[in-house]
């Protein structure tokens, strides 16, 4: 009869299968000897095996020809082939990953900042080729992980940003104009001496010959110069205090700009949908709140996940653009405060809308 030749695989030993799927055209299935999982081999040296596998599958491949096209030495021409070993684990791996997605999920469901992961699972075809049965000779096929990606929405991490950085203005406003209000009140209290001058007036007006009286409209007059006195020490000292906040609070903001320029630049590395991109998206985004919370900003995203930001909105100075960023400082003037960007002599004014330097600003003029 008619014979052919065909070509075993590199560790293939046997056709375990062959079926015609139309006149010329078969699919051939080849092996080894081997059988049972290579993750489950036996030890070298292992005497029970009773719960392993002394000769794994290694090999098994199944292969597409054509009986009416062969070689120059009349072996049969292979038209495609798929290692379905490397399928299986190829499905193994890839669910595996989107499994550790899910975990990491759930263990930081309460961590702030985390942003829930999806994973994104494709079919794996060497070549660019249409089907399983037309691949690239190469073991490859089966199943792989596109990307991770945070399910996210950045305009509401906007939105919700800007609110942040709304409440953090009246939050330090509040703050300071209780402090102003303890040290007009209570035991430093103005009402109490001035009372008691208006009173010691009247008296004065109408017995303004009488010593006793006199002497009574002078030492209030003396205790509400003294009270006075107090008052404005204490302002004068709240008012360090919050210069020195204000101060802190620019110092801050420099550092955090810093901080996301760095990670700016490793997300500008990270390949994208990978797991360290993701992580660094979070941590971007926990940095951005906390900038928020000074000041208000102006944030873009670019396609490689850098954070771009200006103060207070578009049309404001850069604080961070890419890799770089610039130096914040706050200085003292008749509005409250003005918050510089940039290198000294180089600065540009940042108006204050928002932020906990809004808030300190706004107290200021009190």
């Amino acid at each position: 009869g008619d014979g052919r030749k065909f070509r075993l695989s590199e560790g293939a030993t046997a056709i375990g299968d062959f079926n015609f799927i139309d006149d010329t055209r078969a699919l051939v299935i080849e092996r080894d000897n081997g059988e049972g999982d290579a993750a489950r081999a036996c030890a070298e040296g292992a005497t029970d095996k009773s719960a392993c596998y002394p000769q794994p599958a290694r090999v098994k491949n199944i292969v597409l020809i054509d009986t009416a096209q062969t070689d120059a030495d009349g072996t049969l021409r292979q038209s495609g082939k798929s290692d379905l070993l490397a399928i299986a684990q190829s499905g193994v791996r890839a669910y595996s990953r989107a499994l550790e997605t899910v975990a990491d999920n759930v263990a930081n469901a309460s961590t702030p900042g985390h942003v829930r992961r999806t994973s994104t699972l494709a079919p794996a075809v060497l070549g660019g080729l249409p089907g399983p049965l037309e691949l690239d000779p190469r073991p490859g096929n089966g199943v792989k992980l596109v990307g991770v990606e945070r399910a996210i929405d950045l305009l509401r991490v906007d939105t919700l940003r800007r609110a942040d950085a709304d409440v953090s203005a009246l939050d330090a406003t509040k703050r300071w104009l209780t402090a102003v209000e303890a040290t007009l009140s209570g035991p430093n209290a103005l009402d109490a001496p001035l009372s008691d001058l208006f009173s010691s007036l009247s008296d004065l007006a109408s017995d303004p010959a009488n010593l006793a009286v006199r002497s009574a409209f002078l030492a209030n007059a003396d205790a509400v110069a003294d009270r006075f006195n107090d008052s404005a020490a204490e302002l004068e000292k709240l008012d360090s205090n919050l210069q020195l906040e204000a101060q802190v609070e620019a110092e801050t903001l420099t550092d955090l700009a810093q901080g996301l320029a760095e990670i700016n630049g490793q997300l500008r590395r990270a390949p994208a949908g990978s797991g360290a991109s993701v992580t660094l998206q979070d941590e971007r985004d926990r940095v951005l709140a906390k900038i928020a919370t000074i000041v208000g900003v102006d944030v873009t995203i670019d396609v490689q996940g850098q954070a771009h930001v200006r103060i207070p909105d578009a049309g404001g100075p850069l604080l961070v653009s890419g890799t770089s960023s610039a130096s914040a400082r706050i200085l003292p003037s008749a509005g409250g405060f003005e918050l510089r960007i940039g290198p000294k002599g180089a600065d540009e004014p940042a108006t204050l809308v928002s932020g906990i330097l809004a808030g300190l600003s706004v107290s200021r003029t009190y």
